[in-house]
């Protein structure tokens, strides 16, 4: 089995973001301060041995911080009430123009966010448009 490949995990501004809003899940990956030349956060695997949380990583003072999938992010934000939705866009001549996205607030039943032209290239890259949407919502509603 194949393992994650770079774009299939949150950014590193994004894995703060999450980390800040309360995101404390076990991962098996980890951004990494330490293991870079240039100061630019690396994904690293964490071995074989238990994954940590983000506050497992605090109390150990260690420099790193979680680095979720997408998958794990955005079932993180539907347990927050925020459901991610990303939908190939095809023109019936020209065959798939892209991905576009939307951000549904579960709360409300309604659409909080929808995608806009020109859409992403790929699937990965429309996620994360996604994901930034409902980070921005869920610190709006924190403030």
């Amino acid at each position: 089995m194949n393992g994650p490949t770079i774009d299939t995990f949150l950014t590193y501004e994004q894995a703060k973001q999450v980390k800040e809003l309360g995101y404390d899940e076990q991962t098996y990956f980890f951004y990494s301060l330490n293991f870079a030349d240039d100061g630019t956060p690396v994904v690293v695997h964490s071995g074989f041995v238990m994954p940590y949380r983000n506050t497992e990583m605090d109390t150990l003072e260690l420099s790193k911080i979680s680095a979720p999938t997408q998958a794990q992010a955005t079932r993180w934000l539907r347990s927050k009430g925020y459901e991610t939705v990303v939908t190939p866009v095809f023109d019936y001549e020209e065959g798939l123009e892209g991905y576009d996205f939307g951000v549904y607030d579960d709360t409300t039943g309604y659409i909080a966010i929808q995608g806009t032209f020109p859409y992403s290239e790929t699937y990965e890259e429309a996620l994360s448009k996604a994901i930034d949407a409902a980070l921005d919502l869920m610190k709006g509603g924190q403030e």
